[in-house]
């Protein structure tokens, strides 16, 4: 989470989110088709910051741990092969804890990644989704199951839910889908929560792209022009976002982290799913039923959320967290 808005991460305005989003899509297609721009690209940011990820990786270290996130993706991949071969030279064992999957449209960069995967010096490999995927790119290598370190957030920082009222609507800016079924899925859901006289606000992780999307989504709908007063301005810190998440009552939500976050804190929430991570953690704690399209209509999400308010979570989710991070600490043992 940006620290300061203005310095780290300045608001986008809407026409460069689109112009990105046309470049990016340009990429995979090109990548797809044999014309690599995604590995260009990559190949490109790695020489730019080659200075500092050299410095980075001359740390004096016992061991390396990855954690968490999209790790498994074009985005990271090359940053990752590159840290393995430094760290493969030096002979400091390396560990992948929970990592998630994410676009990998490059062959080249999979087989980069896959490479880095294999070296001798990672010791440790788990996934929080994908792990069918992972495995077939290392069919040597045994792939474990993991949970999220993000599950454990709401017992780490000791903050529990409050018992709000309002319903929390997590917004993304549409990178891999319709813009235009992202707003009218929000207009109808906004206008049935209205219908039923519940109260709601919407919230972004943190990514200012997806206040700029929120903004969007009021300004088109008539009856709630100029009311910015209904978005929560993003969280500056990752504390501060868990501190938001805790005053909802339950949430419907694009991006993944605000579904591990709630569920840490015992609130329910409905998924609207864009990727596969979305599913693959509803699956894990038993309730797929959670999950929707953005075909899904209002009375199917106020239905979803109703049902998830009043069976909230069988397990505390902390306990995945806690059974993760034993099984990497167990192997860690084994090399330190």
């Amino acid at each position: 989470v940006s620290r300061d808005r203005n310095e780290d991460h300045p608001e986008p305005e809407l026409k460069m989110l689109k112009e990105r989003r046309i470049r990016t899509s340009i990429r995979r297609i090109a990548s797809r088709v044999g014309v690599d721009l995604c590995l260009r690209r990559e190949k490109r940011r790695i020489e730019e910051n080659r200075a500092h990820l050299e410095k980075l990786c001359s740390g004096d270290y016992d061991a390396v741990v990855f954690a968490g996130g999209q790790m498994f993706m074009e985005g990271y991949a090359l940053f990752l092969s590159f840290c393995v071969e430094r760290f493969s030279a030096r002979g400091i064992p390396v560990f992948f804890n929970a990592c998630g999957t994410g676009p990998m449209n490059s062959c080249a960069i999979t087989r980069t990644l896959s490479k880095a995967l294999a070296d001798p010096v990672v010791k440790y490999i788990s996934c929080r989704d994908g792990l069918q995927t992972v495995a077939s790119w290392l069919p040597q290598t045994a792939v474990h199951p993991g949970a999220d370190p993000a599950m454990a957030a709401g017992k780490l920082l000791n903050i529990s839910r409050n018992s709000g009222d309002v319903v929390g609507l997590g917004v993304l800016y549409p990178n891999g889908f319709s813009e235009g079924a992202a707003i009218k899925f929000w207009q109808r859901v906004i206008r049935r929560l209205e219908e039923e006289k519940i109260p709601w606000q919407m919230f972004s992780n943190g990514d200012p792209a997806d206040v700029v999307f929120a903004r969007l989504v009021i300004e088109s709908m008539p009856e709630l022009a100029g009311r910015q007063d209904l978005i929560r301005c993003r969280d500056r810190e990752p504390e501060d976002l868990v501190k938001t998440l805790a005053g909802y009552r339950s949430l419907i939500s694009f991006r993944l982290h605000s579904h591990i976050i709630a569920a840490s804190m015992g609130i329910p929430s409905v998924a609207v799913v864009w990727d596969a991570k979305l599913p693959a953690f509803f699956e894990k704690l038993g309730y797929p039923q959670r999950c929707l399209t953005l075909k899904a209509s209002p009375e199917q999400v106020c239905h979803a959320l109703s049902q998830a308010e009043k069976e909230g979570y069988a397990t505390p989710v902390a306990a995945f967290a806690d059974a993760s991070a034993a099984d990497l600490i167990r192997t860690m043992e084994a090399y330190l």
